[in-house]
């Protein structure tokens, strides 16, 4: 991917091939545009392939937990590790949706030092969820409050790190995007590739989602409810801010092709009286 990137951005930089062209400001500022723009193209694409082996990894965990504490032969209608019980030890808000989880300062004050019924524990998160995956004839044995908010945790942080990730190369290929306008560079293959990075976020965003709610695991621990595809805002608002970047980025491309889609929104944005 580096590979490919280098070169698609080698005619960039090098004046012989044609190199980028600025109307006002010069070769220099046009090579450190350039350079800024290769920059954030390889930020972004890193990104997304450790985002989308990321999301395929808390997918993973949660089915290694999920036949840990299955029994052999489970009961199709019930779901493993199930609920909370009622103690303590729940988090103070559960997410409305696991991908939007995250480890909350409640989570790890009571992780390291319990609650005021209890005394401090001493064992660490490692032990906590290797008692939790063990099983005694079959049957879930350390399913209690310390375990389960060892395993929310764990599984809260990986997902943290996956919409980090997702945001990271969001973020960066609108860079790529603004520069470019900011900075009227020809650059159109890389401007092409930030638009085909933002296109594959806004495809993954439903679906990501989608399966995470769908899977028993991470609806039991991190959102205290059976797995099952549910509306929410959160949801929404998830899946719909990488369509808002791809929206924003075409509205202000200067790539010919683009600049049609980019035209027609603006358009379309005039004629229900917003104006940019």
């Amino acid at each position: 991917m580096i590979l490919l990137i280098g070169l698609i951005a080698i005619p960039s930089l090098m004046p012989g091939l044609g190199g980028p062209r600025l109307s006002i400001f010069g070769p220099r500022a046009s090579l450190v545009a350039t350079l800024v723009l290769v920059i954030t193209t390889l930020g972004a694409s890193i990104l997304t392939s450790v985002a989308i082996h990321s999301s395929r990894r808390v997918r993973a965990m949660a089915a290694h937990i999920s036949r840990c504490v299955s029994p052999p032969q489970a009961d199709t209608g019930k779901e493993y590790p199930g609920l909370w019980p009622p103690n303590d030890w729940q988090p103070n808000l559960f997410a409305a949706t696991p991908v939007v989880a995250r480890v909350s300062s409640d989570v790890v004050r009571i992780l390291n030092h319990g609650t005021r019924s209890r005394a401090r524990d001493a064992r660490s998160w490692k032990q906590l969820i290797c008692e939790f995956l063990n099983k005694c004839e079959g049957k879930l044995i350390h399913n209690d409050g310390p375990h389960r908010r060892a395993v929310y945790a764990l599984l809260a942080s990986e997902v943290s790190l996956y919409r980090w990730y997702v945001g990271g190369a969001v973020l960066c290929a609108l860079a790529s995007v603004c520069a470019a306008y900011l900075f009227p560079i020809e650059a159109d293959p890389l401007i092409l590739w930030n638009l085909g990075v933002l296109i594959v976020h806004a495809v993954l965003a439903g679906y990501v989602a989608t399966n995470f709610e769908r899977d028993g695991v991470l609806s039991n621990i991190l959102c205290n409810r059976p797995r099952k595809a549910e509306f929410s805002g959160s949801l929404f608002a998830y899946a719909a801010l990488p369509f808002l970047a791809l929206g924003f980025a075409i509205a202000v491309s200067q790539v010919p092709g683009v600049v049609d889609w980019g035209g027609g929104i603006l358009a379309l944005l005039g004629a229900v009286g917003v104006h940019l």
